[in-house]
This record gives C-alpha cells, structure tokens and sequence, in this order.
C-alpha cells in the first residue's frame, strides 16, 4: 500500500467534500453544515497561498484517503495547530496514525516547529484516544468554550513535542517528499 501526501489542490475539493459531508465526519469537524461544495472547492483552490498554514491530502494507492493540516503556524515560537480527518471508507486501518506521524515529520523537518498542539470536542473519545495513543497529552480543558451542533461544548487541548518522538528525517525525504 502506498501512501502518499500531498500539497491539497483544486483536484482535491470533490474527495474532502465527500468526506466533510458523511455524517460520522462532519459531527466533528466545526464546519457549517450542510456542506457546500462550492465552498469546499473555493477553499481548496485557494488554500495553499496561505502563508500561515500548510494543508495536505493523503492518498492511498492514487486515492484520497484523508485530509490533514498544520494551521495558525508561528514560526518565530515554532509551534502550529493540528487538523486532521479520514474518509470513512479508510477508518480503522491504521493509516490516521500514518498520516499523523507524516505531518508531524514534516512539521519538524520542513516548518522547524517543537510543538504542535490541537483541540478537540470533549465528547469525541475515539479521537482523544487516537491522539493519546500517537504521543498527544492533554494539557487542559476550556469549559463549555464553544456553540457547536446546538450545545456549548467544552474543548480539550492537546499537544506533543516533536522532539522527542525520533522521527526520521530521512525516512520522510525519501518516502514523503
């Protein structure tokens, strides 16, 4: 199986948004439901001249798979936010670990970043779990923080440094870019 990220384009917007619209993705993801796929095609097309931020499509064997980013990127303290999200055709195959280990290579290899943190619904367990399980620690919980699906949800803040987790440099050049 070869996996392959790459930078999300134009030819990318019918495949995030036949995932942001099922349903077992889109009650996570904050995004405006229903959703539009001009829109998503608009954001796909226009998403990579943004300075701060870098968005990624994972394929799968040619097919995209998922969709991962490092946004609000600060590069004088060298730390980013993470999103990240599969099709539900690929859940459950281990490849969110994958994906998340070669956005995190290329966070330290080619942004220089030493902390990528993240936020997430309290409710959403599975993925609390996921991150946990790659190396995330919470570091706290903003209460009943945001208006999301029609309650005030708490978020949970996550986070892990990168320069404990070996990653290799030579491993992402030679399989990733």
């Amino acid at each position: 199986m070869a996996v392959k990220m790459v930078h999300i384009n134009g030819i990318h917007a019918k495949s995030r948004w036949d995932a942001l619209a099922h349903p077992e993705v889109s009650k996570w993801v904050f995004i405006d439901l229903p959703v539009s796929y001009t829109k998503t095609q608009e954001w796909c097309e226009s998403v990579g001249n943004r300075p701060n931020r870098a968005d990624f499509c994972f394929e799968v064997d040619g097919v995209p798979a998922g969709f991962a980013g490092l946004v609000n990127v600060d590069s004088k303290s060298a730390v980013a936010e993470l999103y990240i999200f599969l099709h539900p055709d690929f859940f459950s195959k281990g490849l969110g670990s994958e994906f998340l280990k070669q956005l995190l290579s290329y966070g330290e290899f080619e942004l220089n970043l030493r902390k990528v943190s993240l936020f997430v619904t309290a409710d959403n367990t599975k993925a609390i779990s996921y991150y946990e399980k790659n190396g995330f620690e919470i570091e706290g919980v903003l209460r009943k923080h945001v208006w999301f699906r029609g309650a005030y949800r708490d978020r949970v803040i996550m986070a892990i440094f990168l320069d404990g987790l070996g990653l290799n440099a030579d491993k992402f050049y030679n399989e990733t870019v």
